[in-house]
């Protein structure tokens, strides 16, 4: 590896670390659980914080987090006093160099924000927007715990991003600043934010000044909620009832492509899933999950690795497709250091085998890691194929604990279904051009690929939806036999069960025909059910799909290494399955067959953003008022669309994406004929 390589993997690595510390956001952070129990204000907390700080204890606690990792503990405590926030970070049992540097790292790259990294408008990376000179970030020595600290002048949005942007997006300006407790091995950072024109340096510092460490070295034994802990296989779960699960089998099952919009029990007029229903009903069902991606190919790499797909790099079928030369994409290639979730289970004793569809998912793309085994034999083949093939194995190996992967491909377009249920929600009078074979459905999606004119009237589109309801139904069937049929071998009261998509489908709700090419709803709000014995809930909150990983490893209390830890990009859900709340961002990308690259940021208040990266197209919706996008709110809303585009690409900075890597990747099109 070069010197620039090795630097610019190094900034990478930095600016994805602390995406959480440098840009704080309230409302929409990656990570945040609330606070549920009797801690009300600042100075109920300073006792576990081990500091206090004069002006501010009877601020109101808006979060309270607690991350517990394998060596250092995180707490983070966000409080609130009318228009003034105060934000107080700690990391536990960290050594001074350590502390030394994450200081630099993070001063740096708060510092980059200004410079290297864009504010929001217009959005490419290598833009850069000038501050108000008033509004510049600045420094000074501040005297605290009798020590000369450096203390940072910042400006934020009304997201508490901080950043360069202009006079017009600046709501607050305030302190950041980092004081470590050698004596403790205690690093705080401590952030104020005050409504800008009511800022007053001398003011807020003299808050700053009173900062005191607390003299007694035990944790508050009232503790704040536990979020986001990943567990190390030697550690306890602090959940009481959450420890249970360690030797359970685990069986993922993935319909695909299923979005949640044409699921009866996520609000569809249709009851297409009446098993699935059923079965959510004694388990963990999510409303709100978001997929990675919009086709198959990425996004059940991502579920495998808790990856983007910009970061597993599985993001399209060819990793070279000339006229002379194609080259299959596989993970081995592209990512040799990633670890799936099947190669952990594998080493921690589990028997593991797949049973899918191929196309997407084929072990030529490096699916099959860590299996025992993996068929793929039938491209787009569905449950009737692979089902009875998992129950065989499952007979097999029923006494011993098991990770079995089911994928099928029943309501895919290439997938025929069969003759009796085609009609199931049709219309008997339907007497359109169409008959619903694949090669139609084929032909339609190449055409619209092509950015063709579909020729389709409201009774065609009626007769495909009706179509993929009726495959759906036909899914749904096979489905509820299966879970009867395993029921058998008496293993489900000590099985874990996952069931989800990897998208849906689009029937032209904005002039698309198939999936894989936009980032709408109807293709990245997916089903998300787990089934865990004995529990079960309904879970308002947003989520997402890499989630996975780490949710199962947590319930099955697998032991992993500090790579896999420090390589998962989502977050267990378990502290939701038991009760506490979080605020997630969700993320999604698509360069889809080297098409188009779209990125977009689904915030857990209900907004989402839309960049086109090739055409530069901004597209915002509220999706509490207009769940179908179909009001593009960019120029009504422009002051959140720049907030959210910040968000965005600062988070694309993060996973190693720039706009000049996608101008190098246009430049080859001419050379890709899909």
């Amino acid at each position: 590896m070069s010197k620039d390589e090795g630097l610019k993997k190094s900034m990478i690595k930095t600016i994805r670390l602390i995406v959480l510390a440098a840009s704080v956001f309230l409302m929409v952070s990656p990570v945040q659980a609330s606070l549920d129990n009797d801690k009300k204000t600042l100075g109920d907390v300073f006792q576990g914080l081990e500091i206090s700080i004069e002006g501010v204890r009877d601020f109101s606690i808006q979060k309270n987090i607690l991350r517990q990792g394998r060596t250092n503990t995180f707490w983070t405590v966000i409080a609130k006093k009318n228009e003034r926030i105060v934000k107080i970070e700690i990391i536990k049992n960290i050594d001074h160099k350590s502390a030394r540097n994450y200081i630099n790292e993070r001063t740096d790259l708060t510092e980059s924000l200004y410079k290297r990294i864009p504010s929001a408008y217009p959005g490419e990376i290598s833009n850069t927007i000038e501050c108000p000179d008033k509004y510049k970030p600045d420094v000074f020595p501040l005297e605290i715990e009798g020590k000369k600290i450096p203390v940072h002048i910042l400006n934020s949005t009304p997201r508490f991003t901080y950043g360069a942007c202009a006079d017009g997006l600046i709501k607050y300006r305030g302190f950041m600043t980092f004081v470590y407790n050698e004596k403790n091995a205690i690093l705080y950072r401590i952030d104020i934010f005050i409504p800008k024109h009511e800022f007053d340096k001398k003011e807020v510092s003299g808050l700053l000044a009173s900062l005191r460490f607390n003299r007694q070295t035990e944790m508050d034994s009232k503790k704040p909620v536990i979020a986001g802990h990943i567990k190390t296989g030697k550690e306890k779960s602090a959940r009481t009832g959450w420890s249970d699960f360690k030797d359970y089998n685990l069986i993922i099952i993935g319909f695909e492509p299923l979005g949640a919009k044409h699921i009866g029990s996520y609000g569809y007029s249709r009851n297409t899933m009446p098993n699935l229903g059923n079965f959510s009903k004694k388990a963990y069902f999510f409303k709100n999950a978001v997929s990675p991606s919009s086709w198959t190919l990425p996004v059940f790499m991502s579920w495998f690795t808790s990856l983007y797909p910009s970061q597993h790099k599985l993001t399209n079928k060819y990793k070279v497709f000339t006229k002379e030369k194609k080259v299959l994409s596989n993970l081995h290639d592209l990512s040799p250091s990633v670890t799936t979730l099947a190669r952990i289970l594998k080493e921690n004793g589990y028997a593991t085998a797949g049973f899918t569809g191929d196309a997407g998912v084929g072990s030529s793309f490096g699916y099959n890691s860590g299996f025992d085994i993996y068929y793929d034999d039938i491209p787009f083949g569905g449950f009737d194929i692979v089902l009875p093939k998992a129950l065989e194995w499952v007979e097999k190996h029923k006494q011993q604990k098991f990770f079995l992967f089911i994928q099928g491909y029943d309501v895919h377009g290439r997938h025929k279904p069969a003759d009796k249920f085609r009609g199931k929600f049709g219309n008997a009078d339907y007497r359109g051009k169409y008959k619903g074979t694949a090669e139609e459905y084929w032909e339609l999606r190449n055409l619209n690929l092509d950015r063709k004119f579909l020729d389709l009237t409201d009774e065609d589109l009626e007769f495909w939806r009706s179509w993929y309801d009726s495959k759906i139904y036909e899914a749904d069937r096979r489905f509820g036999e299966f879970i009867k049929d395993i029921e058998k071998f008496n293993v489900t009261d000590k099985t874990i069960i996952v069931i989800s998509s990897g998208s849906g489908n689009e029937f032209y709700e904005h002039k698309g025909f198939d999936h894989g090419y936009s980032l709408y709803d109807e293709l990245i709000h997916v089903p998300l059910i787990i089934h865990v014995p004995g529990k079960k809930g309904r879970i308002e909150d947003q989520v997402r799909t890499i989630d996975i990983m780490p949710t199962v490893l947590e319930l099955l209390n697998i032991n992993y290494d500090r790579s896999v830890e420090d390589q998962m990009q989502g977050i267990s859900l378990v502290p939701l399955m038991d009760g506490k709340k979080m605020q997630l961002n969700a993320f999604s990308e698509t360069d889809y067959l080297l098409q188009t690259y779209k990125r977009s940021l689904r915030t857990p208040d209900g907004w989402k953003f839309i960049y086109t990266m090739d055409t530069e197209q901004r597209e915002l919706y509220n999706l509490n008022e207009d769940p179908e996008e179909q009001s593009n709110l960019v120029d009504l809303e422009r002051e959140i669309a720049d907030q959210l585009e910040q968000e965005l690409f600062i988070w694309l900075n993060s996973v190693g994406q720039d706009k000049s890597s996608h101008r190098r990747i246009m430049e080859k099109m001419f050379e890709i004929n899909y």
